[in-house]
């Protein structure tokens, strides 16, 4: 074979022309499909997206079956907190974004420019502006933001979004949590957030307290720790601001009140 990929399991995607590819057994070299791809990617649970001319994309099982005919821009699984959500993929049809199931029936309506990964809840663009909307086709944020951000793991509590180049928090409801007043901000999964003012950060709680002042010259939200650099040392901090890696000289934390 000009190429050979392995894509789950015991099968493999080979192509004898580096053009077009068959599904084959890796051990017995056996060919499993009669048909040919120009493109296989495993998406989620024994589903393959296929395309036979990289226009029209659809969807085949371990078994070989067609399960979501070739009619799509383009097919994808949902990705949320590391893994894919079952029976439900992103799709693309007239240049529009919506979900669709494993029986090809319509969850979200091809109405959007884009659709962020969630599970029961997604961010979505409609006319340059971001808003969220259920997996019942619910609209439950119009789209006014110039960003909204999908927590990548649960609780689903809050959603940071921007408008006019100021950040802030809402709830599913819309209801302002924090006011867009920020610079940036991001969300950790430890609940509490890390906001800029100017070119400074801090940490602060879902009622807008400040738990420090703003002191950091950075204030990244690495999973439910904070990556903040303090008078030159970047290191990770707890939701208790209590530094776990790579601390700066312990007078330094104490000069902030910091641990």
């Amino acid at each position: 074979y000009c190429s050979a990929q392995d894509i789950r399991g015991n099968n493999q995607a080979a192509s004898d022309d580096c053009k077009h590819t068959i599904l084959i057994d890796r051990t017995t070299e056996k060919q499993l499909s009669l048909d040919t791809f120009m493109y296989i990617k495993y998406e989620s649970h024994n589903r393959y997206a296929v395309s036979k001319d990289k226009v029209s994309y659809g969807i085949i099982n371990i078994e070989l079956e067609k399960v979501i005919p070739l009619e799509y821009q383009m097919l994808s699984a949902i990705w949320y907190n590391s893994r894919t959500i079952d029976s439900i993929f992103l799709a693309k049809r007239n240049n529009k974004y919506g979900l669709i199931n494993t029986k090809n029936e319509v969850i979200i309506d091809f109405v959007y420019d884009r659709i962020g990964h969630g599970d029961g809840l997604f961010s979505c663009r409609k006319d340059g502006k971001w808003g969220l909307i259920s997996i019942d086709n619910e609209i439950l944020i119009d789209p006014i933001y110039d960003k909204l951000i999908v927590p990548y793991r649960p609780p689903m509590n809050f959603f940071v979004v921007s408008k006019d180049g100021k950040y802030g928090a809402v709830t599913r409801d819309n209801e302002i949590v924090l006011a867009l007043k920020y610079d940036h901000l991001c969300l950790s999964d430890n609940g509490l957030f890390s906001a800029k003012k100017g070119d400074k950060w801090a940490i602060i709680d879902e009622n807008g307290k400040n738990l420090t002042d703003f002191i950091f010259d950075t204030g990244d939200c690495y999973n439910d720790l904070f990556r903040v650099k303090l008078e030159g040392t970047t290191y990770y901090m707890n939701a208790d601001l209590k530094c776990i890696q790579f601390c700066p000289d312990q007078a330094v934390l104490e000069r902030y009140g910091l641990k």
